[in-house]
């Protein structure tokens, strides 16, 4: 009887290992938005939601607003984080841009007469001419 449950417990062990595992969650982008005390708030993909940690759970070199880690999270909580300094500055770079692109003032039009007038002018036109003297 011994080498019946001996088989049988080496064809249950191998059954289990033949069980596929879950996958590791796949890593994700977050942002470090801001710190509330001693914990920093990541805004995930987008900021679709976000994860509160430890400041001391992240990298040093990560520890400011807008860096940009790869990060895993299982279960609710922070697996693993890796800063990611070329995404960082790259989103700086890009957030630049963009700030300077809606800063300046729109191109100048060719034929003044093409823009819509501002409230100014539109006051001025009533104002102008026989109307205006009397």
């Amino acid at each position: 009887m011994a080498p019946r449950v001996a088989l049988s417990l080496a064809v249950a062990l191998a059954a289990l290992a033949a069980v596929p595992t879950a996958a590791p969650p796949p890593d994700r982008t977050a942002v470090l938005d801001r710190f509330e005390g001693e914990r920093a708030v990541l805004a995930l993909d987008e900021r679709r939601s976000s994860l509160a940690v430890d400041r001391s759970a992240l990298p040093t070199a990560g520890r400011h607003a807008d860096a940009v880690f790869r990060v895993r999270v299982a279960h609710g909580t922070l697996a693993s984080v890796r800063y990611d300094p070329e995404r960082t500055r790259r989103r700086a770079r890009e957030s630049r841009e963009q700030f300077d692109r809606l800063a300046d003032p729109p191109p100048a039009r060719g034929n003044r007469r093409d823009a819509r007038p501002g409230p100014k002018e539109r006051c001025g036109a009533r104002r102008s001419g026989a109307d205006a003297e009397g």
